[in-house]
């Protein structure tokens, strides 16, 4: 539990739960046969994230994009499947994984380097083609993982 257990430690600590506390939280909902939907709120609302390991889920171009991830490099994708993969261990009687998706401020990066790479290497138009990329490679992680991904899209695609 890596990841949950860093956040716990991060800056702001108010209102946050440690591995443990997530643990008996699961265990007191299975007895009841109430399941937790765990989410991890990517790519945007994501400051948690980038704030507290800029180097592993930020735009290397562009440290003041502090809300989201760079979901157009492997290695930050990697670790945010890592992440799914300990809230299903932490959560694993929800059928459901959950991760926001929405209110992306994908104008923000339009012109960081990385999105036009990723633009050049993906094939595709738009930095709104790679947000979608990004969803069906998490749709199909989840899927592998015997999840349903719910994502809430409100962004500024067009």
């Amino acid at each position: 539990m890596a990841y949950l257990n860093l956040f716990y430690f991060s800056k702001k600590k108010k209102g946050k739960y440690n591995a443990s506390d997530l643990a008996e939280l699961q265990a007191f909902a299975s007895v009841r046969g109430v399941a937790i939907v765990g989410e991890i709120d990517v790519p945007g609302h994501s400051s948690g994230l980038v704030q507290t390991m800029p180097q592993t889920f930020g735009f290397a171009s562009s440290p003041d994009v502090t809300d989201i991830i760079d979901f157009t490099n492997k290695s930050v994708v990697a670790a945010v499947q890592d992440i799914f993969r300990e809230v299903v261990a932490t959560f694993p009687t929800s059928p459901v994984i959950h991760m926001g998706g929405d209110e992306v401020q994908l104008s923000k990066l339009t012109k960081l380097p990385e999105v036009i790479a990723a633009i050049k290497r993906e094939g595709v138009t738009c930095v709104a083609d790679l947000y979608r990329l990004f969803i069906g490679e998490m749709h199909t992680f989840a899927t592998s993982l015997n999840k349903t991904l719910h994502v809430s899209v409100e962004n500024d695609m067009p």
